[in-house]
C-alpha cells in the first residue's frame, strides 16, 4: 500500500516487513486437493421476513393448475345495455293531462256562456209570431178544385145555457116569473135562497115571513116549524 523504498541490501531478508493478519484466509497450497471455504458475506436481517411473506402468498394463491386442464377460454360476454329508467305515468303524460284540463275548462266556460245568452236573449224575449198575432201552426193547404162542398151540416146544435146571473139555481127568466131579484141569491133576506123557497119549501121568495107569525121563514125551518102556517115541519 505504501511505497517502501527498497533496502540497499536487496539480497538479504527484509527488515521490518509487516506480517499479514491472522484471520485472513490463506490461499490453498498448489497441488493439494482441498478447497478452502468461501468467506462468509454480510448477514441479511430481512431474509426471514421475505421467506414468511412468500410462504403466505403461496398459501393464498393455492396450488397452481396447469393451463391444459382449464379448457378453452370462454368468449367475452357482450356488455349488457343499461336498464332504461321509465318516468312515472303521470309525469310522462303531463302534457296530455294539461291539455285535457284546459279543454274541459274552455268547454265548461263556453257552455255557461251559451246558457246565459240563451236565457237572456232567447227565453226572456217574447215570440215575434205572438206579437204579430199570426197563428203559429197555420194550415196552408188550400182546398182542391174537386173538393166536395155538399157536406151535411150537423143540425144537432145545443142551445145556449140559460142565464143565471146570481147563480142561485133560478134562471133569470124564472127570477122574473117569481118576481125575485136576479142579482141576489136571497131576495127577501129570510135565510133561504130564492130557489129553496120557490121549488123546495114553496114559500113566498119575496116575503121574509110567509105565515106572518113574526118569525123568518129560514129561522122557522131551522127550528123544525112550518114557515107557511102553524105546526111543526116533519117532512122536508
Amino acid at each position: 500500500m505504501f511505497d517502501q523504498k527498497p533496502n540497499s541490501n536487496q539480497g538479504g531478508p527484509l527488515v521490518n516487513q509487516p506480517e499479514p493478519p491472522a484471520n485472513l484466509p490463506t490461499s490453498p497450497v498448489a497441488g493439494s486437493g482441498s478447497v478452502l471455504p468461501k468467506p462468509p458475506g454480510p448477514e441479511d436481517i430481512l431474509a426471514d421476513v421475505d421467506m414468511d411473506a412468500s410462504a403466505a402468498s403461496d398459501q393464498t394463491r393455492g396450488p397452481s393448475v396447469p393451463l391444459s386442464t382449464l379448457g378453452p377460454a370462454r368468449p367475452a360476454e357482450p356488455a349488457r345495455p343499461k336498464a332504461e329508467i321509465k318516468e312515472p305515468f303521470v309525469k310522462r303524460n303531463r302534457k296530455v293531462f294539461i291539455a285535457i284540463f284546459l279543454v274541459l275548462i274552455l268547454g265548461g266556460g263556453l257552455a255557461i256562456a251559451g246558457w246565459y245568452v240563451y236565457n237572456q236573449f232567447v227565453v226572456s224575449s217574447p215570440n215575434s209570431s205572438v206579437l204579430s198575432g199570426e197563428p203559429l201552426n197555420q194550415n196552408v193547404n188550400q182546398p182542391s178544385a174537386n173538393q166536395n162542398v155538399n157536406q151535411p151540416v150537423n143540425q144537432n146544435v145545443e142551445p145556449p145555457a140559460p142565464l143565471d146571473s146570481d147563480r142561485d139555481g133560478l134562471t133569470d127568466e124564472e127570477e122574473s116569473m117569481y118576481g125575485t131579484d136576479s142579482l141576489k141569491v136571497d131576495s127577501d133576506s129570510d135565510g133561504l135562497t130564492d130557489r129553496d123557497e120557490a121549488k123546495v119549501f114553496e114559500t113566498d121568495p119575496t116575503e121574509a115571513d110567509t105565515d106572518g107569525d113574526g118569525f123568518l121563514d129560514g129561522e122557522e125551518i131551522r127550528n123544525g116549524y112550518d114557515p107557511k102556517g102553524s105546526g111543526r115541519l116533519f117532512e122536508i
